[in-house]
């Protein structure tokens, strides 16, 4: 189906942004006294000079250095440090990591800030001098430097496509904008099957002695369970056409439109095997539909590219009008730019950047396999900002563009962490992860399986303080997001709590545009928020989607035993009410707001549903009233005795 014009929610949106009182860009830290000193960084200064403006530093890792030296020396202003940064691209050898040696303090915060009217661009890539040359049928050949890598190619700033079968149409309304359904070999659906069911029993097993003895979480699976012969699994017209298949990848959705699948041909022990499929949560049955990527022998497209690594040639087709002499050339070196790395115990505080652009990251698709509790999702903990061990610290007013991965990235304990007036589009994965650790729930439950009521722990969430709370993405526009990650999402929120998420446009992503993806530990609000053109490539999801799967989480015969027993156990995990309010939300193939699989303690008002309606599925004390539903209904699915559950004073309009 073809997405909707949604201008005018945009401009709608904007009125109310305007209305509520503008644009919120002022940083989690509060307002900074305006005293203190500045360091000035530019392209030609000199990381050995003082970083005065007429003695600039070079680098961030500069600047941060320096900021080191003067705490060190006792000479840290009150007002804090400005590291004022000129225009320019600073291509990072290395991730420029913050610990709680960077830290600031409330009256002295370190704020690295674009210089006004300057773009300043904070990239993962690596500029390439080439010397093209003709190979055949109008593509050109280069050498590049011995052992580089790399994923992603730009041309004078514009992204070119890896090398791929079929090639993409633009468009296409199909996923991946063009696909194929026989990649596989049919024996392979039976192989894959055994895989499936093994997982679920190495899931199964993991919970169980989780819970009974305090073992590890996730579960670990190891990279032989997820690799098969390459030979004997894809289909033998391609494999046929390949003399060095190694690195070859496959791409395809998940056979129930959850999400998306990756494989990668690697060479193990002298043997070609195709590697991956781990990318999803719930195990299903053959994988079919996709594309073929990184092969030499589909360069047949203008804009297409292919990157032998054991000749170290590129191979590029020019579109037409394209003159090589002269262009521009980057490519991807980085999986992350900056990274917050301390602990609840040190925190790294007070540290925020505005103004900047961050750019051109490397695809994380095969390390997305970390199972999140109770969740459809495997996930990657990382982005290109990465936040961990942080407090008062945040992006204001950024632009993520152009990376491979997540964008911005949460994980475990954050406190009063602030994305703001950013712009985020052009993602491989998600927009905005806060994901806390496993061990800090009480259960942590893989999604199918049940804790017999005589064996559960009856103690309310949560266990440790590892986890995002006080967290917010507020006046952020994200769209075109999951570009290769197709179960990746806008705002994605996972064993967290009282994470906000404020007027937001949210557009055009594979899966949700918003996911609460357990029922931990709730206290969240989605409010003023714009999200549509959602699910566009998947299936059985929402745009705003949630799934419970709590601890109380059984069949529907034994919850309602259960709760007459213990009327307060859907709330042990989430602990407070969940707010969906003044939103507007589409969704193409599901639900507006998908509530799902025991998703309990919600408050949802003052929304308007556009094409999905609404899904309240087996769950306790969820209040929806005063919304407007256009083009569809509500659903209630699998509803209890004594639920508790109200829906009132709201317009359907089918």
């Amino acid at each position: 189906m073809k997405p909707i014009n949604c201008n005018w929610m945009i401009c709608a949106l904007i009125a109310v942004v305007t209305c509520s009182g503008g644009l919120m860009v002022g940083f989690a830290a509060g307002n900074a006294p305006s005293a203190g000193q500045i360091l000035f960084v530019a392209p030609h200064g000199h990381d050995s000079a003082s970083g005065s403006a007429a003695a600039p530093l070079r680098t961030l890792a500069g600047a941060q250095a320096a900021i080191r030296r003067l705490k060190a020396a006792g000479k840290f202003p009150l007002g804090g440090v400005k590291v004022l940064i000129q225009a320019g691209t600073y291509y990072l050898p290395k991730p420029l990591v913050f610990t709680t040696a960077d830290s600031g303090l409330p009256q002295r915060p370190i704020r690295y800030v674009a210089a006004p009217g300057a773009s300043v661009i904070v990239s993962g890539g690596q500029p390439l001098q080439l010397h093209w040359r003709p190979w055949k049928h109008g593509i050109m050949q280069a050498r590049v430097p011995a052992g580089l890598t790399t994923d992603q190619l730009w041309v004078n700033g514009q992204k070119q496509v890896l090398a791929r079968y079929p090639a993409p149409n633009a468009q296409s309304e199909s996923p991946y904008h063009g696909a194929i359904t026989d990649i596989f070999n049919r024996d392979f659906g039976q192989k894959w099957g055994q895989t499936m069911r093994l997982l679920n029993k190495i899931h199964q097993h993991t919970s169980e002695s989780y819970y009974a003895a305090g073992s590890h979480w996730p579960p670990q699976v190891g990279t032989q369970l997820f690799a098969w012969p390459a030979a004997e699994a894809i289909n033998s017209k391609y494999w046929k056409q390949w003399k060095h298949p190694e690195g070859g990848i496959i791409h395809v959705l998940h056979p129930a439109n959850w999400g998306s699948l990756d494989f990668e041909i690697e060479r193990i022990h002298g043997r070609l095997m195709l590697v991956g499929g781990w990318q999803t949560n719930r195990p299903g049955g053959m994988p079919h539909l996709g594309y073929l990527e990184n092969f030499r022998v589909f360069l047949t497209a203008p804009g297409e590219w292919y990157l032998d690594t054991r000749t170290s040639r590129l191979y590029f087709y020019p579109p037409a009008g394209l003159k090589l002499t002269g262009a521009a050339v980057e490519v991807a070196r980085r999986r992350s730019l900056v990274e917050f790395q301390a602990s609840s115990d040190h925190p790294v505080q007070f540290v925020m950047m505005r103004g900047l652009t961050f750019e051109h990251t490397l695809r994380t698709f095969m390390l997305t396999r970390e199972p999140v509790m109770r969740s459809d999702l495997t996930i990657y903990r990382g982005g290109a900002v990465f936040f961990q061990g942080a407090e008062h610290c945040g992006l204001v007013d950024c632009n993520l563009v152009d990376l491979g991965g997540n964008a911005v990235f949460l994980s475990n304990y954050n406190r009063n962490v602030s994305i703001r007036g950013c712009l985020i589009k052009n993602i491989g994965a998600s927009g905005v992860s806060f994901v806390g650790d496993p061990h800090a729930a009480q259960v942590p439950e893989y999604w199918g399986i049940s804790i017999p009521l005589s064996r559960m722990n009856m103690t309310p969430d949560p266990k440790t303080n590892n986890f995002p709370k006080n967290c917010s993405v507020e006046d952020c526009l994200i769209h075109n997001i999951g570009q290769i990650e197709y179960s990746a999402v806008g705002v994605e929120i996972d064993l967290a709590e009282d994470i906000t998420v404020s007027h937001c446009s949210v557009y055009n992503t594979p899966r949700a545009g918003i996911n609460i993806g357990d029922g931990c530990w709730g206290g969240d609000k989605v409010e003023y928020c714009d999200v549509f053109n959602t699910v566009m490539h998947t299936g059985d999801n929402g745009a705003f989607n949630s799934w419970g799967r709590d601890r109380y989480w059984h069949s529907p015969g034994n919850i309602q035993a259960m709760i007459k027993q213990h009327p307060n156990l859907p709330f042990l995990d989430v602990i407070k009410p969940i707010t969906l309010c003044n939103s507007r939300w589409q969704c193409a193939h599901g639900w507006d707001i998908d509530l799902d699989d025991g998703r309990s303690n919600y408050r949802i008002y003052n929304n308007v549903c556009l094409q999905g309606g609404l899904k309240n599925r087996e769950g306790f004390g969820r209040i929806v009233y005063n919304n407007v539903i256009v083009n569809n209904t509500f659903y209630p699915q699998v509803w209890f005795a004594d639920c508790g559950e109200k829906f009132e004073h709201n317009i359907v309009m089918r």
